[in-house]
C-alpha cells in the first residue's frame, strides 16, 4: 500500500518518505537474505578524473578525462 501511495505522489520528498516507510516495514516484518555479493578490483590511474565507484559498476566514458 505504501508503494502504491508513493507511485501516485507527485511531491519528491513525500514520495521518498513513503518509500522509506515501505522499506522499513519490509525489513521489520520479513527475512531478507542476500544471495550473493560481487567484488571487483580495478586498477585505475590517479591521473584519470571522473572515475567513481558505484553500485551498478557502470562507468560512462563521457565523464572521464585525464589530468
Amino acid at each position: 500500500a505504501k508503494i502504491r501511495q508513493a507511485q501516485q505522489e507527485a511531491d519528491f520528498d513525500r514520495r521518498n518518505y513513503l518509500l522509506a516507510e515501505a522499506e522499513a516495514l519490509v525489513v521489520h516484518h520479513y527475512a531478507v537474505v542476500p544471495l550473493y555479493m560481487t567484488s571487483v578490483r580495478r586498477l585505475v590511474s590517479p591521473q584519470l578524473v571522473g572515475w567513481y565507484e558505484n553500485p551498478r559498476d557502470m562507468h560512462q566514458t563521457r565523464y572521464l578525462r585525464w589530468k
